[in-house]
């Protein structure tokens, strides 16, 4: 396929034998080709990649991370909620990762409790399944059952439902991704 940067002779031919001079003229091509090419320079957890109008290099970040603090809205069985801690979020390219540890104290062991929070990287979720993840009790003697983490359409949150198995304050895990929309 010819391009601007390097076009094969196709000397020597597939399956024969080619002499040192046709050798190193075909290698001599290959390198002045390559300094046709634009310089690849980078830093830290920068790459380069080609514009989104598809007609430059840019360089930026691979790896996008840090920590934040969701903001709750309870919604249903709960009588406070809150992090423990700061939660930690790294975006690789569109997709981005979220743990965090909440503490939850339930009004009804066996009945859901319900709340819904902010992301870290703004997306503009459809689907429900937009986001996906795991909660798990993190506390010794209380399980959390039939837990379910997605995406609030309607207000770009997340939501998380689940079943205690007691009433008294305990530690969550949450695990989700989801992709920047």
């Amino acid at each position: 396929m010819p391009n601007d940067f390097f076009n094969a002779s196709g000397v020597p031919a597939t399956r024969s034998a080619g002499t040192s001079s046709v050798m190193r003229g075909e290698l001599s091509s290959i390198g002045a080709a390559f300094d046709k090419m634009p310089a690849l320079t980078g830093s830290a957890l920068k790459g380069v990649r080609v514009n989104a109008a598809a007609n430059a290099l840019e360089s930026g970040p691979v790896v996008n991370s840090g920590t934040y603090t969701p903001t709750f809205t309870p919604l249903g069985n709960l009588d406070g909620i809150s992090a423990s801690g700061p939660w930690r979020w790294m975006q690789m390219g569109a997709m981005c990762i979220v743990h965090g540890k909440l503490v939850v104290d339930a009004t009804l062991a066996g009945s859901a409790w319900t709340v819904r929070f902010n992301t870290p990287v703004v997306s503009n979720f459809t689907q429900n399944y937009d986001v996906t993840g795991q909660v798990k009790s993190a506390s010794a003697g209380v399980t959390e059952s039939d837990s379910l983490i997605f995406a609030n359409g309607g207000t770009d949150d997340v939501q998380i439902s689940s079943i205690p198995s007691s009433a008294v304050s305990h530690f969550v895990d949450v695990m989700f991704s989801f992709t920047v929309q």
